[in-house]
């Protein structure tokens, strides 16, 4: 089954140098556990990348596409960010002659008969065999037709109905299931509401069979009519996630004295609380709050308060030793243990969130004249400034890393994500950056005075996730070949790589 498309055929391999190489294909099953890599291999002559979801498939397909394109992509619903009308969208606007083919299966059946209006260039239907992958891939011309590809419109428009009858009896017998159960005609009607179980939400969780949902709800019920008691590794647990420490030391202590009054104030310049009685938590340097109850004893207050008192004292101390383990000492920018760190977590939520995140790398221009002319003192305030001013000009949400000398990344997250229609547009990385070289430019530092070596710049080259790379170590790469373009260039430039006018995910 193909899609009408005034596109050029792939050929079956890419050549180069007289050689001919296996053509590209990325498979994004969606974290299910399917046959079709293995069809794929056992039937045509073909190089086969896995992709854990559809933004890294996006990175694959977006890299070496002059010498080594992609060549089709196989997409089951269940991968983590997928629309039916955009991914086709998406694929093509990376490289126009990408063929996307929709995995289907009974639980998308009704997905199937719009998939090639919304783009896509061929479906795999199920039973998923070696002759349906060969059919699919003789549609986009990874292997040759042959007279056992051929299937007649009436064949396929056949196959579909099937497919849908499939499909209905199995919504027939949930209906039944529920009904079973006593859940009425309203939970009957959600379970037949046209798209919630062919292409579900991934950000909820997956339906429960109607037969397993007694049997797991049972137990979970029963254990949580018995709270579970709280100790010292629920503390330790509080103190390494950055949880709230004090809501869980006042919990053990209301669930060990039996009294609900127990309660914790933060240091304050008002006076006493009348008729609760109040020990401080703190000692001669450090005053965290007063813990207050009007049940219990001077003695046993003052117990837990000093009890308290070491708990928190430990949970300021493990954030200080946080907070050098990830901070550069010259600069207060973030090292690179907190680039790595912070930059996962980034990539993550924009995965998940469908948002890009911009990369800029730059070093300081000519920055060994400022340290062999004016010392070291000069050059450290240089690097300080630098960061003082990044700082002035990026956005919240942004960062600033220091992961060399005088080398520094900058990551453009803008959380909040595109705005709403008719709403300001999200200011550019590259406005940003302008803004930035411009304030450099204009800083005077008074270790070097009138007769430094002049204005100051920056070198900087611009990668951006996931057009430019899927992880930190391929844009950091990328962003650090740019910023060598603009010192070649003549410096005190930003390079910007071919992808930075792509449009957000969110848009595709």
């Amino acid at each position: 089954m193909t899609h009408p498309s005034s596109r050029p055929v792939p050929s079956r391999g890419h050549t180069q140098g007289g050689a001919t190489h296996a053509p590209r294909v990325l498979i994004v099953e969606g974290g299910l556990q399917l046959n079709v890599t293995q069809l794929l291999r056992d039937v045509a002559h073909i190089r086969i990348e896995v992709a854990a979801d559809l933004y890294t498939a996006l990175a694959l397909a977006a890299s070496n596409i002059a010498i080594d394109p992609v060549r089709a992509v196989f997409v089951h619903p269940h991968a983590e960010g997928f629309d039916l009308a955009a991914v086709p969208a998406a694929f093509r606007r990376i490289n126009p002659s990408i063929d996307t083919v929709l995995i289907a299966d009974r639980a998308n059946a009704e997905a199937v008969s719009t998939a090639l209006e919304c783009g896509f260039e061929a479906i795999l239907l199920p039973p998923h065999d070696s002759a349906r992958v060969s059919e699919v891939l003789a549609a986009v011309g990874l292997v040759q037709r042959t007279p056992a590809h051929a299937q007649t419109p009436h064949a396929e428009g056949q196959r579909l109905v099937e497919l849908a009858i499939e499909h209905a009896r199995e919504q027939a017998r949930d209906r039944d299931d529920m009904a079973s159960l006593g859940l009425g005609e309203a939970a009957t009607h959600t379970l037949s509401m046209k798209g919630e179980p062919l292409l579900p939400n991934r950000s909820a969780p997956a339906r429960t069979p109607p037969r397993e949902v007694a049997k797991e709800q049972a137990p979970a019920a029963a254990a949580a009519e018995v709270p579970r008691a709280l100790g010292d590794v629920d503390l330790v647990r509080a103190i390494r996630q950055g949880d709230d420490v004090v809501s869980r030391a006042i919990a053990i202590i209301r669930q060990h004295t039996g009294t609900e009054d127990v309660r914790f104030a933060a240091p304050s310049r008002e006076g006493p609380v009348l008729n609760v009685r109040g020990v401080r938590v703190g000692d001669e340097r450090n005053h965290f709050g007063e813990l207050l109850s009007s049940t219990l004893s001077e003695a046993a207050l003052t117990g837990w308060a000093s009890w308290m008192h070491e708990w928190l004292l430990l949970e300021s101390e493990y954030a200080e030793l946080d907070r050098l383990a990830f901070t550069d000492e010259l600069t207060g920018a973030g090292n690179r243990r907190a680039f790595e760190r912070i930059g996962v977590a980034e990539l993550e939520a924009a995965r998940a969130e469908r948002r890009q995140i911009s990369l800029v790398a730059f070093d300081i221009d000519d920055f060994k004249v400022y340290n062999d002319r004016f010392g070291h003192d000069a050059g450290d305030a240089v690097l300080r400034e630098t960061v003082e001013v990044v700082r002035a000009c990026i956005r919240r949400g942004d960062h600033i890393f220091r992961i060399g000398g005088d080398e520094f990344v900058v990551l453009f997250c803008d959380p909040s994500g595109p705005r709403a229609g008719g709403a300001q547009s999200p200011e550019s990385v590259e406005a940003v950056f302008a803004r930035f070289q411009t304030a450099v430019g204009e800083m005077r530092l008074p270790q070097i005075g009138a007769s430094g070596p002049g204005t100051i710049s920056v070198s900087a080259g611009l990668a951006t996730y996931p057009w430019d790379g899927s992880d930190l170590k391929a844009l950091v790469h990328y962003a650090d070949q740019l910023a060598m373009q603009s010192k070649r260039g003549g410096k005190n430039a930003l390079t910007l790589g071919p992808n930075s006018g792509a449009p957000p995910i969110a848009d595709l």
